[in-house]
């Protein structure tokens, strides 16, 4: 699709001729206008951030790389449309989802994981020599999350990630889900990211198209 020669190309003389430091929300903009593709408008939870240049960034300044970094600093990922347009796709929550798909279903072709996806408990960000720590003490069960060398952060300081830690952990932690797969008469309403629910028995199974 329109998005796949973008991923491997290095886009460092682009990312090089920005004024910083620059808000999420422009770089995003400036970066999709310059790819020629449109994105779908939404505002991203750390859209207003302000986004200081990344002074050790060489080579590794790909399409893949600064969608990655935005992705990651919004808790969402990216997806092109129906429409040929670039979807931030940013999970609703499951209770309740969206649909309930059983009645598009072919139940021999559905398949589903025994388990839940862990809960995040902890978010690691590491930034060249920054790394800091945020969520619930050692425990157990805890899961933790490390965002490390994104481009978006790398030339903040302490105090910058600190402000952002805690929020962005709160975005992580609330998905919780069980992987399923099968094969759908369809709805063409439904999109990447929609929660949904089936049915198996007494069992009730939540998760999202994905």
């Amino acid at each position: 699709d329109a998005i796949h020669s973008i991923l491997g190309t290095n886009y460092i003389e682009w990312y090089a001729a920005l004024e910083f430091p620059i808000s999420c929300k422009n770089l995003r903009d400036a970066f999709f206008s310059y790819i020629g593709i449109e994105q779908v408008e939404i505002s991203l939870p750390f859209d207003d951030v302000m986004i200081p240049i990344d002074g050790n960034i060489s080579s590794d300044c790909t399409g893949a790389t600064i969608l990655q970094s935005i992705g990651e600093l919004n808790a969402c990922f990216g997806h092109m449309n129906r429409e040929g347009k670039f979807a931030w796709i940013i999970l609703p929550e499951l209770d309740p989802p969206i649909v309930d798909i059983e009645k598009y279903s072919s139940n021999s072709l559905v398949q589903y994981e025994s388990f839940f996806t862990a809960r995040i408990s902890k978010l690691q960000i590491s930034t060249g020599d920054t790394s800091l720590i945020f969520g619930e003490s050692a425990t157990d069960k805890e899961n933790l999350y490390i965002i490390d060398s994104n481009i978006l952060l790398n030339g903040m300081d302490e105090s910058q990630i600190s402000e952002i830690g805690d929020k962005l952990l709160a975005l992580y932690a609330k998905y919780i889900y069980r992987p399923f797969s099968g094969e759908f008469r369809g709805n063409p309403c439904y999109e990447v990211g929609d929660s949904v629910r089936y049915y198996d028995g007494g069992l009730t199974i939540d998760s999202y198209i994905l």
